[in-house]
């Protein structure tokens, strides 16, 4: 009798001097006037509720006290304002936004079903929407009492996953229903492992194989770290499948099926340190699928068909130490292939048709375009596809002395070192640049190395030619003849001039 007592009170129905007195306190005062029936009130029984998907969300009502004649109770179902839950929509339950239930006369409790709807798309393993009552209409003969909002969780678990994915999930998590993993469990798995790594031909079993990956398969796995799908059969990637793995390091897909990689394949995976993508069908990879993954340390394309690379396609990856693209279809690297690679410790490109790839290194003026126009010069030397270890160039410069110097290319540059060069008065021919020898290719860098550039001649005047008659008997040819002596000595000098006149001197012994 207390307990009915204390919630009539809650409720706000006991009222006057007397309050909601205890029972048996006596006969009632003859000169009080009459207490008028109090009012009904209704509220939820409950705050929370949870329903499966294809179930039914019920919110039981209560009404204190009952009402003699029936009441008809009015209700709205939105979404609550806590943003780290998911809201469900309209396209989970079967009900109207807006609806009523009606509470027979007599009845304390009233029920509100809500059809849970059941469909074949991945959803977040719980979504929230709130129920709440609404005012009723002056002269109804109720009031809204407390709580009078209750919130309904709609439990899909991983049960809508794909099979392999929700099994390894049920695995990882501890538990034998699809239903029973929560947000937190959830976000509680670091590994997941679809295959041993160690064992290929374990992974080819018939139960293993996962054809393709379904758009929020991973929903939820926020914490996950490393993702193994190796050698499952997979053919095929959904663009943005792993953008809910945001604390994603290692993710290996090797020795699988695929043959082609939408451009966003890896969005969201900024924290990704290590991709495996080797013994696919890749022939060829879409520009930008490597843009954003600013923290990757490893990136392995080994075994694929791949016939040309992108330019650019390593653009961003200022952290990547290793990059293994053997026995693939390379017959060349596109300019710039290297650029920006800063870190890059270790490199493989064997076993493709132009191994080794040869890197030429090329003299260039920097300062004016033609060699030729007077000093001082600026040269340095280029690396077209720039360069995959830090080397150091010898140069010969040779005027009117010889002298040697070395320009230090760094790994990840398209250019070495600048030089200042002072033309040499006392060299009619100009002054000649040549590389003689370059760093070799440290042990960890295989199936590259550079090639010698060509030498160049700074300062050097164009000899001046002039048209002379023909000797006798010579016909309609002309010779050219040097304007000048110092032209004449600057020819006499040059090494294939020196070469002739030896060969001359020795014809006449």
């Amino acid at each position: 009798m207390r307990a009915a007592v204390t919630l009539l009170a809650s409720l706000g129905i006991c009222a006057g001097a007397g309050g909601c007195g205890d029972a048996g306190a006596g006969p009632a005062d003859p000169d009080r006037p009459p207490v008028p029936p109090p009012t009904p009130t209704v509220a939820f029984l409950s705050k929370t509720v949870g329903a499966p998907e294809g179930g039914s969300a019920v919110l039981r009502l209560m009404v204190v006290p009952s009402s003699e004649s029936p009441i008809d109770v009015g209700f709205s179902i939105g979404v609550d304002d806590d943003a780290s839950t998911y809201d469900a929509d309209g396209a989970d339950y079967a009900s109207e936004p807006s609806d009523t239930v009606r509470i027979a006369a007599g009845d304390t409790i009233g029920t509100i079903q809500l059809h849970i709807n059941d469909d074949e798309d991945i959803e977040p393993a719980r979504e929230v929407m709130t129920v709440t009552l609404d005012a009723p209409a002056t002269g109804a003969g109720f009031v809204i009492g407390a709580p009078d909002t209750a919130v309904v969780f709609i439990e899909e678990g991983v049960c809508d996953r794909t099979p392999r994915i929700r099994d390894e999930i049920l695995l990882a998590a501890g538990y034998g229903h699809c239903l029973e993993p929560s947000p937190a469990d959830l976000a509680g798995i670091a590994d997941l492992e679809l295959c041993n790594r160690e064992d290929w031909r374990r992974c080819r079993r018939e139960e293993t194989i996962i054809p393709e990956l379904r758009q929020g398969d991973f929903q939820g796995l926020s914490q996950l770290e490393r993702l193994t799908l190796a050698g499952v059969g997979l053919t095929d990637l959904p663009e943005g499948v792993f953008s809910d793995l945001a604390g994603l390091q290692s993710l290996v897909l090797a020795n699988n099926q695929l043959a082609s990689l939408p451009k966003r394949a890896f969005s969201g995976l900024s924290t990704l340190g290590s991709l495996n993508l080797a013994d696919n069908r890749l022939a060829e990879l879409p520009p930008g699928l490597f843009s954003g993954l600013s923290g990757l340390w490893w990136l392995e394309l080994s075994g694929n068909p791949i016939e040309e690379l992108p330019p650019g396609i390593f653009a961003g990856l200022s952290n990547l130490s290793g990059l293994v693209i053997a026995s693939t279809e390379l017959s060349e690297l596109p300019p710039g292939v290297f650029v920006g690679l800063t870190k890059l410790r270790t490199l493989d490109l064997r076993a493709n048709p132009a191994t080794p790839f040869r890197l030429p290194l090329r003299i260039a003026r920097i300062d004016n375009e033609d060699f030729l126009a007077p000093g001082p010069a600026e040269i340095t030397v280029q690396v077209a596809q720039g360069a995959p270890f830090s080397t150091e160039a010898v140069l010969f410069i040779e005027g009117s002395v010889l002298l040697v110097d070395t320009l230090d290319i760094e790994t990840g540059s398209a250019l070495g070192e600048k030089r200042t060069i002072v033309h040499d008065s006392g060299s009619v021919a100009g002054t000649r640049i040549t590389v003689r020898s370059v760093t070799v290719a440290p042990e960890d860098i295989r199936g590259v190395e550079f090639e010698v550039a060509d030498p160049i001649v700074l300062f050097a005047a164009p000899p001046q030619v002039r048209s002379v008659p023909p000797a006798s008997g010579a016909g309609s040819l002309h010779r050219a003849t040097l304007s000048s002596p110092a032209s004449r000595k600057a020819l006499a000098a040059s090494p294939a001039r020196r070469g002739r006149m030896q060969l001359r001197d020795w014809s006449r012994r």
